[in-house]
């Protein structure tokens, strides 16, 4: 049986060793990288804004983890009081960690609503999430790989 399962068990549980089976195999592959990983959720980041300048309120919809820290930011950037911020998330997909910080489109929504007294969307294209979503840390990875 020469599956890639089989050795890598074979090499983690016999007494061969990793070394022994690596230089059997006719083709191998030393490789080192460093890779950035970001999360690639379904929905992009998104925000809805809507400023009313008669009733002072502000009314988010955001695709956001954390809509209490959303709220504080909102608050806090736009030195608005929190009693005049309602910040609402729909029932949308799984962003797996990546929407728990506040993204740059609820910013941009709301300071657009607020300065135009219009309804506001900014939805991000995939590459503009990369590029504004800082994701994990930065890691080293080496790989050693053997094929037959």
């Amino acid at each position: 049986m020469n599956s890639i399962i089989f050795n890598y068990r074979l090499a983690l549980f016999s007494n061969w060793g990793f070394a022994t089976v690596f230089t059997k195999k006719s083709q191998r592959i030393d490789w080192a990288f460093h890779s950035y990983v970001n999360h690639a959720f379904l929905e992009p980041h998104s925000a809805l804004a809507s400023d009313d300048s008669q009733s002072g309120q502000l009314h988010l919809w955001a695709s956001s983890q954390v809509p209490h820290y959303l709220h504080r930011q909102m608050s806090n950037v736009l030195e608005i009081p929190m009693n005049e911020i309602r910040v609402t998330l729909p029932t949308v997909g799984g962003g797996f960690g990546s929407k728990g910080e506040v993204a740059s489109s609820e910013f941009v929504a709301c300071l657009l609503s607020r300065k135009t007294g219009r309804l506001v969307k900014v939805t991000f294209e995939r590459n503009e999430v990369f590029f504004t979503h800082k994701g994990r840390h930065v890691c080293y990875m080496k790989m050693k790989i053997g094929l037959d």
